[in-house]
């Protein structure tokens, strides 16, 4: 459960790396566990993005690929409220500005290995 710490999704910053973490029961990472997403740098706007198309997983930083893994498991049934920028538990929370977010359901944007050219304006409803 969410009390543990544990949530369905977490992004992390250790030092200069951002990372991707993910539970399907809420006690364990089991999903991913500190799968790189990319190094940043204080003051630098980022387009990140965390994908899964079928059991592969993607995480991307300025459109190129950071990890990829495989993972059948669904992501963990959360009570608590979604919750951007700050550790579910408290006390670690993001000291950065964060843009538009979006997370779609049943589509995955980024599915190829390697790099894309990320968005510069916002995506449109309905796309």
């Amino acid at each position: 459960d969410e009390a543990s710490g544990y949530t369905p999704f977490n992004i992390y910053q250790n030092g200069a790396t951002l990372f991707f973490y993910s539970s399907s029961a809420g006690v364990s990472w089991d999903i991913a566990n500190a799968k790189t997403i990319g190094t940043v740098a204080i003051g630098t706007w980022y387009h990140w993005a965390v994908t899964r198309s079928g059991t592969t997983f993607r995480t991307y930083l300025g459109g190129v690929q950071g990890s990829t893994w495989t993972n059948s498991s669904r992501l963990m049934d959360g009570s608590r409220p979604l919750s951007i920028g700050d550790y579910q538990a408290g006390g670690q929370g993001f000291n950065g500005n964060i843009g538009p977010t979006r997370i779609t359901k049943g589509v995955a944007l980024y599915t190829g290995a390697g790099s894309f050219t990320p968005p510069s304006l916002p995506f449109p409803i309905g796309s």
